[in-house]
């Protein structure tokens, strides 16, 4: 963890809370790709906002522009190595578990989203308490909505 990390003893608590979780869980994972997904996981937490400009502003790192700061976080979530299904697929089991030992029904929803001119968002979600929390998701470079092909065969069967 960097120097900066250390500074906030809350964030830094958090953090490490949330990369021994990961490492219990995805065990020989990549360090870099590792340590960039626990860092961006606990700001949102901290934050409580998906907004990539929010985060970056929060983003604890010595990095010197807020723009620079959202370009880190860019480069992460955009990295072609880092597999959201895998990682996913880590934590999906224990929400499933959860629910059923609490007695709750699970309610999966699956969701299309215009994300901007071109690009269209496939979602499936279970819901929580009150909210939706994705699970597995695609986004395609689009024309128009996503194809039955995509919603029907593109998403994980392993759970």
């Amino acid at each position: 963890m960097e120097a900066g990390l250390l500074g906030n003893v809350c964030f830094s608590e958090l953090y490490s809370k949330v990369e021994a979780d990961f490492q219990d869980r995805l065990l020989g994972y990549h360090k870099s790709r590792r340590e960039g997904l626990c860092i961006i996981a606990s700001v949102i937490l901290n934050t409580r906002s998906v907004n990539l400009m929010e985060n970056a502003a929060a983003l604890p790192r010595d990095i010197g522009s807020v723009d620079h700061r959202y370009q880190y976080i860019s480069r992460v979530l955009g990295n072609p190595h880092i597999d959201t299904d895998e990682i996913m697929q880590a934590y999906v089991g224990e929400i499933f578990r959860r629910q059923c030992e609490a007695g709750e029904t699970i309610v999966v929803a699956l969701d299309q989203s215009k994300l901007n001119e071109g690009h269209e968002v496939l979602m499936l979600s279970v819901r929580m308490r009150d909210r939706a929390l994705p699970v597995a998701w695609r986004v395609r470079q689009t024309k128009g909505p996503i194809g039955w092909r995509v919603q029907h065969g593109d998403m994980p069967k392993s759970w």
